[in-house]
């Protein structure tokens, strides 16, 4: 027989989040299969088929930036947080045996946001339809990445939702930096999430696992450049390119006896998504509407004619919208059904009755709570007309009793300025009075086209997590804080070496140096004394009547206040958005609490000004975030709305209302549970209920807030945890171009 009749055709798709290293790993894949270690003749002999950028150390601690490799338009390596690949692209390896067909695709988690990895999502599920036959769904893992980012899991999760479950067989993992001594990913968690939601395991098990470094590859692309990796022998990359080579060879001859994945099912699945994504944007009544038509017009005939079945699925499509794009895949659906297995479409059916099943379930539990209200109200107008006559005899007793609580108001407050003097020399904590709601207010900023001679920078300084918003040429976009892309910052700051340390890799190390590291400063910020939480390792003395955090480092005893702790985080946060923006930054908004005192917003203010910003303006939390929903929304003028942010550390709750374009605090008060109570108003007489905080995340508060206001609208962004520092931004940008 001759060779090329034996050669047989792999398609493998990589995914991963950003930073992942798949077009490293394509590069490093194409030499270890080319040549043995001892075959390689020189460096210069080592290939690049897809451009790479990779980061060395010289001895002298000089940064050095090699690239090597084809250009390549597809490959951006300019952003940080960015995914370096824009559209999936296939890469064609030869070896001997095999012709291997790699796609590599977009990273997912893109610090742009989720509009663009909603972007990237449709782009990959594009190319996979694109393929007749797909061999294997790999998954390039890091074996260092401690942490997964949410929404990658997410991705992965959408992702996964369009294969048939014969696909678990063809899905495989990818370790890179696989020297590693431990494996530290969250793929475990994610594996046990779907097993538990989904009643389905993903195999995770030697058969399907395969570690592959890069870095025997990326060593050879700095010798060829006349630079060499300072930690590494060459016996060490013999070993890291031979084990590398044995794992690819395993990897391709376990694809042998895998069937592969019928794209055909895959985009008719993709198909029916996009079909959801058109109904999803319709209103309640017609989709009340056509799931009505849909279960009693269809479903009912439960699936007994396959032809009647075809007529159905076209004329339903037909009645759901008419737009061009959904009418060319009826049209191509049309042709389809013509020839289409049978058992395809009954699957396909069975889909889409999940998701109309799915959405009468909401419409029936929407149902409940409604006449639950109107059972209560029955119940109470029924109460109120049996105990009318006794109501005048009430109405007296109130007013003795109102006449005795004011007598107790006025001791109370003649007590109050009796402690205020007791505590000025006292030891024991207090923290400043609250002042009276002043009822702030504020104009909507509108949407307009951002001019980029205008510097406009929003922070949420946030007890737990910070975030930082900047304008670019298309609006608003948040930054990449962290070097892995991730756009919230963790509120820790630690001190155990000469250059003080923000966020996630503080909080990796929190274990070793504790006694050296500091969370929670907005709880202490601005307080003349404060409570201290036995939970926190560090230590809170008295001195000047101000609370001062002590840390032990090896440097010796360390003094530092809160505002300074602020300060840390603000310089770490102006030094990321100078570097995104590409030029020095001078103004900006900081949100605080809407109770923050006059105290703790000077001190806010001072950390603003030790971080070297020079003009500095202070927003509530709450107007921030409706500053941030009303930009894309219609104003809803003469309405009353309660805004519940939930983050990691705190929960307030405030209450404002909208007129002529204008928002008014009316109730902004510390205590979160007397919000309401103390603005006059009723939970019926809310309107919007505003969800902000990355507490508002989990779908028991979200049922919560339901059932307090059943009558009203519910609002929650995607992104609930960045709404502030977005509505910053904006306000930032209407006051500083003005």
């Amino acid at each position: 027989m001759d060779f090329f009749e034996e050669r047989k055709t792999f398609n493998i798709l990589f995914l991963g989040q950003i930073g992942a290293g798949k077009s490293m790993l394509i590069n490093s894949i194409h030499n270890y299969v080319s040549y043995s270690f001892n075959e390689i003749p020189k460096p210069a002999s080592v290939e690049c088929i897809v451009p790479c950028e990779l980061q060395l150390q010289t001895p002298n601690f000089v940064n050095l930036v090699i690239k090597d490799g084809p250009k390549n338009d597809n490959e951006h390596f300019n952003n940080i947080g960015q995914s370096v690949t824009q559209i999936p692209k296939v890469y064609c390896l030869k070896t001997k045996k095999y012709d291997i067909n790699i796609i590599d695709t977009p990273g997912l988690g893109d610090s742009r946001g989720a509009k663009q990895d909603k972007q990237n999502l449709d782009l990959i599920s594009k190319a996979i339809t694109d393929n007749q036959n797909l061999h294997a769904i790999c998954f390039i893992i890091p074996s260092d990445t401690a942490k997964w980012k949410a929404r990658f899991e997410e991705h992965m999760r959408h992702l996964l939702s369009l294969f048939p479950t014969s696909a678990l067989k063809n899905i495989f993992f990818l370790v890179t930096y696989s020297d590693s001594i431990f494996f530290q990913s969250d793929l475990f968690e994610f594996i046990q999430n779907i097993k538990n939601t989904n009643k389905v395991e993903i195999p995770f098990e030697q058969k399907n696992v395969f570690r592959v470094h890069s870095e025997a590859f990326m060593y050879y692309i700095a010798r060829k450049q006349g630079h060499k990796y300072q930690h590494l022998t060459e016996e060490d990359v013999q070993f890291s390119w031979d084990n590398s080579k044995a794992e690819i060879e395993r990897f391709y001859s376990k694809l042998e006896n895998i069937v592969p994945i019928k794209t055909n099912y895959i985009s008719k699945i993709y198909g029916l998504e996009q079909i959801e994504k058109m109904l999803q944007n319709e209103k309640k009544n017609f989709m009340h509407a056509l799931t009505s038509t849909v279960y009693y017009n269809h479903f009912e005939n439960s699936l007994s004619d396959k032809r009647i079945e075809k007529e159905v699925f076209i004329s339903l499509c037909n009645y759901i919208m008419e737009s061009e794009k959904l009418q060319q895949w009826i049209n191509d659906q049309t042709e389809v059904a013509k020839s289409e297995d049978d058992d395809i479409i009954i699957e396909n059916f069975q889909y889409l009755k999940y998701k109309f099943d799915e959405f009468q379930h909401n419409l029936q539990s929407k149902e409940k709570r409604f006449i639950k209200c109107e059972e209560m109200a029955n119940e109470l107008i029924h109460s109120t007309k049996q105990f009318a006559p006794d109501i005048l005899k009430r109405q007296e007793k109130l007013r003795e009793i109102w006449a005795v609580l004011n007598k107790c108001k006025e001791n109370r407050a003649k007590k109050l300025i009796e402690a205020e003097e007791v505590c000025k020399n006292s030891l024991l904590l207090k923290i400043i009075p609250q002042g009276p709601d002043n009822h702030d207010i504020f104009d909507l900023p509108k949407r307009t086209t951002m001019k980029q001679d205008v510097d406009a920078v929003g922070i949420d300084l946030g007890t737990s997590r910070c975030c930082v918003a900047v304008n670019r040429k298309n609006g608003i976009a948040t930054v990449a804080l962290e070097n892995t892309g991730e756009r919230l910052l963790p509120s820790y700051v630690a001190y155990d070496e000469e250059n003080t340390k923000c966020g996630q890799i503080v909080i990796d190390r929190l274990r070793y140096f504790s006694e050296a590291t500091v969370f929670d400063s907005k709880r202490i910020i601005g307080k003349c004394i404060v409570n201290v939480d036995k939970i926190w390792p560090f230590k809170i003395v008295n001195i000047n009547n101000q609370p001062t955090i002590v840390l032990k480092t090896e440097r010796g005893e360390i003094r530092q206040s809160a505002t300074e702790v602020a300060a840390v985080l603000l310089k770490y946060m102006k030094t990321k958005a100078e570097e995104f923006q590409g030029k020095k930054l001078s103004k900006v908004v900081i949100t605080v609490p809407a109770a923050f005192t006059e105290a703790q917003e000077a001190a806010t203010k001072e950390a603003a000004i030790l971080a070297g910003w020079e003009t500095i303006t202070l927003l509530p939390e709450p107007i921030a975030a409706s500053f941030a929903y009303f930009i894309d929304r219609p104003i809803p003028n003469n309405s009353i709305l309660l805004l519940f942010d939930l983050g990691g550390g705190t929960l307030d709750v405030c209450v404002f209302k909208i007129i002529n374009d204008q928002i008014q605090i009316i109730s902004k008060n510390g205590d979160s549970k007397l919000a309401l109570y103390k603005s006059g108003f009723k939970a019926n007489q809310i309107n919007k209920v505003l969800q902000v905080g990355g507490g508002c995340r989990m779908p028991m508060i979200k049922e919560l807030l339901q059932e307090l206001f059943p009558f009203s609208e519910h609002c929650c962004e995607e992104h609930p945890d960045e709404v502030v520092a977005v509505g910053a931004a904006h306000y930032a940008y209407n006051i500083f171009s003005n």
